[in-house]
């Protein structure tokens, strides 16, 4: 039995080694189907890094300012996320995030040791669906007044 039935944005750099271990990964097996998964996942030694675009204080940098970023949607986003001209990094985490025995959103390396929050546009939405609270909306503000991706 595998993890999740299939990853639905697959394009951070997965080597099949790293589809097999969120696929395998113990702690997400535990799992009930039908759980939302949210988690880090370390990657063992013998699976290569992966690329990790976060820029800020959780991947061990300095608060972001906004000198240098631009506000930008990505793909087919509803909202803009705050990019810097900077090079993607080397993580030994993965973050994974899907439902167990359903889809896998994403999976994406990570040099933080938590999941960055969903972005503020993002947050905002979901908090005027009722989906999420006003205290995750400020979380996602602040976390991301000093946080960016890279280009």
């Amino acid at each position: 039995m595998t993890n999740f039935s299939h990853i639905a944005h697959d394009d951070h750099g997965l080597t099949p080694g790293h589809v097999d271990l969120l696929q395998t990964e113990p702690g997400i097996a535990s799992l009930p189907d039908g759980s939302f998964v949210l988690v880090v996942v370390p990657l063992p030694a013998h699976l290569d890094p992966l690329p990790c675009a976060l820029y800020g204080p959780a991947a061990g940098d300095g608060p972001v300012a906004n000198q240098g970023v631009t506000l930008e949607t990505r793909g087919n986003r509803a909202g803009p996320s705050r990019l810097i001209d900077r090079p993607h990094r080397p993580a030994r985490n993965m973050v994974v995030i899907g439902i167990r025995g359903g889809v896998c959103f994403t999976a994406y390396g990570s040099r933080a040791p938590a999941p960055s929050p969903m972005e503020p546009w993002d947050a905002e939405r979901k908090n005027a669906q009722g989906k999420v609270s006003a205290e995750e909306v400020d979380h996602a503000r602040a976390f991301w007044s000093v946080h960016a991706l890279a280009r």
